[in-house]
């Protein structure tokens, strides 16, 4: 069992969080068909723009990161994971 597995810590749930773009401040409607509830085209879904919770430049780093370490079979969510983590907000 790996230190993630035996901290309750689930990859999967945390890849699926640092790809999420409602974080970003985008959200998606219309992807799927009602119907038959396969993916659409993404140029037919519908934006509707939220507050962002994350800064676009931090999102695109963190894709960016994801990206370039999914071809390295050593790379892990838990190091993306901690910098999403550190994140924090600018003042205003």
């Amino acid at each position: 069992m790996n230190a993630n597995a035996a901290a309750g810590v689930h990859t999967g749930l945390i890849h699926a969080t640092l790809i999420r773009e409602t974080y970003a401040g985008r959200r998606y409607y219309g992807c799927r068909d009602s119907r038959t509830r396969k993916l659409r085209p993404r140029e037919r879904w519908v934006e509707v723009q939220m507050p962002a919770i994350l800064m676009q430049q931090r999102f695109q780093a963190v894709q960016q990161r994801l990206r370039a370490q999914s071809s390295h079979c050593h790379a892990t969510i838990s190091n993306l994971a901690g910098a999403f983590v550190r994140y924090r907000p600018l003042r205003r």
